[in-house]
């Protein structure tokens, strides 16, 4: 009898060493297992940040025509910053803040400038590909100029320094400004690139 108890006691704790080495082993594997899982979530959240910092450099389209004041002597506006149609948006390493507008035939870039008393100059940067197609209009509050850069030379940026448009002030006034690839007497040409407008008080 005594065997036999001492048999079944031997057999008890074997079974209970058996059932906890099953039982640490089945704690541990799962472990291993989620930490991969922590890496792949990781590296995902981090190309997502990235992926947002890239999209996060491009200009947010306008959705309304922006009015802007002169600083000191003069302002500088960027294209991207106008309202923009039927033109469209691109990168250039050469524009100014990285960034200009194709203006197309028929397209139209606007905005409102507030400037003091005083003769103003206004120029326009444009990147013109062909010489018989460089001219565009610009729309002061009704009343457009045909400017047109200096060509030569061909596919660089040039203000249009040989059509210079001057606008003499009274009082503190804002302008209806716009770009167009043409006018209502005249179709431009259209094809032309445009990196900014700026308006510079010479007095």
């Amino acid at each position: 009898m005594k065997k036999i108890t001492f048999i079944k006691c031997s057999t008890v704790i074997c079974a209970m060493l058996l059932s906890l080495m099953l039982f640490s082993c089945a704690t541990t594997e799962p472990s291993s297992k989620v930490t991969p899982a922590k890496e792949n979530t990781q590296e995902q959240t981090s190309k997502a940040e990235t992926s947002s910092e890239e999209k996060s450099d491009k200009p947010a389209p306008v959705k309304a025509v922006p009015t802007i004041t002169y600083k000191g002597r003069g302002v500088k506006i960027e294209a991207e910053e106008m309202l923009l149609e039927g033109s469209s948006l691109y990168k250039d390493s050469n524009a100014s803040k990285g960034y200009a507008i194709k203006l197309p035939e028929h397209s139209i870039a606007k905005c409102k400038v507030v400037l003091s008393p005083g003769t103003w100059e206004c120029l326009v940067s444009e990147q013109a590909f062909n010489t018989n197609k460089s001219e565009l209009f610009v729309n002061i509050s009704g009343t457009y100029y045909k400017v047109y850069p200096s060509n030569p030379p061909l596919g660089t940026w040039e203000l249009t320094t040989r059509s210079p448009i001057y606008i003499h002030l009274d009082q503190e006034t804002t302008l209806n400004v716009s770009i167009n690839a043409d006018s209502p007497y005249e179709t431009g040409s259209g094809g032309m690139n445009i990196d900014y407008i700026q308006f510079v008080r010479t007095n």
